[in-house]
């Protein structure tokens, strides 16, 4: 593999590397708009339906001191519970306006149709 081939598969492996919740809040300006995997603590577990009948998932999830938001639409191949270490991989951003409604410090763990879920178990 060639010095160039093999710089580029390290960033690669960098950028895919999970970080803490209050690494991610620390620097949101840094990860604003942009894919991160997440590891935390599930906390306030919420499957919900929305008036138009779309199901959705939001919980928190929590670091040593800090908390963001996790939203995802539709439903997990396996449910969380309050208080399981997860990974979450998804699109971050700092705020979201969504109707007269502001979210702060949201990940959005939505997978596309027929991919794994973006949130898998992590090791305690």
């Amino acid at each position: 593999m060639s010095l160039a081939a093999t710089a580029l598969f390290a960033l690669a492996a960098l950028a895919a590397a999970p970080i803490t919740v209050d690494a991610l809040i620390k620097n949101v300006d840094k990860h604003h708009d942009k894919t991160v995997t997440v590891v935390g603590r599930v906390a306030d577990y919420s499957e919900k339906t929305s008036k138009r009948g779309n199901p959705y998932i939001t919980f928190l999830l929590r670091g040593k001191s800090e908390t963001a938001n996790v939203f995802l639409q539709g439903r997990l191949k396996k449910s969380l519970k309050n208080g399981d270490q997860v990974e979450v991989t998804g699109t971050f951003r700092k705020e979201k306006k969504v109707g007269e409604r502001t979210f702060k410090n949201e990940i959005d763990a939505t997978a596309e149709k027929s991919k794994p879920d973006n949130i898998k178990s992590a090791k305690k």
